[in-house]
């Protein structure tokens, strides 16, 4: 087993706190994906206080995270990672985790080019990849339409990585005006050029669309 568990593996049998659960992970995902963050903020934050099990909570505080940063509430992105920092091992290879460590450093990624922690967005980069191997591995194993998700969060921290320069570029470290000279603002046009032209051919869904926009 690998150190996020083995995807794909034989489920436990669905106990009606399981169930309760996925109805609440299933809540947040649907208003998500309705541009409700704020409810869905609130909905993972009291299902928290129901729950006691580490597996169970990461879930939930990677839903209160995700709908913190759309919300661009910082500090409870702060708040709320930090509080991951204390999971034990065992808590990060229960079924299901992969995807919340995806969350949680995505989050953190986000977090350190807002505060200008510029050096430190590569690192959660890339555990947030390591995060999606194996759920990637095991939807490559049936089709494309599922492998498709987990091909859109690689592309997300692609360009997340991608804006370091350019805003290192952009914002002087000394906290003077923001100047934008030739080659910075050619720069800026050439990579925004490229996303846009990834959009165009991404997916129509809004599932699809959603993580990128």
């Amino acid at each position: 087993e690998g150190a996020l568990g083995v995807p794909g593996a034989a489920p436990a049998a669905s106990t009606p706190a399981t169930s309760r659960l996925e109805a609440q992970l299933g809540l947040c995902r649907c208003l998500r994906l309705l541009g409700l963050s704020s409810q869905m903020k609130d909905c993972a934050e009291g299902a928290l206080k129901r729950w006691g099990r580490e597996a169970e909570r990461l879930r939930l505080g990677a839903c209160a995270l995700g709908a913190a940063w759309r919300l661009r509430e910082w500090g409870e992105v702060s708040r709320l990672s930090a509080e991951a920092r204390y999971v034990s091992r065992e808590g990060w290879q229960s079924t299901g985790c992969a995807e919340a460590l995806y969350e949680f450093e995505l989050a953190r990624a986000l977090l350190a080019l807002r505060n200008g922690e510029t050096a430190a967005v590569a690192p959660h980069c890339d555990s947030a990849r390591a995060a999606l191997v194996p759920l990637l591995a095991a939807a490559s194993m049936e089709s494309y339409a599922h492998t498709y998700s987990f091909l859109v969060r690689l592309q997300v921290l692609q360009e997340l990585q991608a804006a370091v320069p350019l805003l290192s570029r952009l914002e002087p470290p000394d906290g003077s005006p923001l100047r934008i000279d030739a080659a910075a603002e050619a720069a800026l046009e050439e990579t925004l050029g490229q996303w846009d032209a990834r959009a165009a051919s991404m997916s129509s869904s809004i599932q699809a669309l959603e993580p990128v926009i």
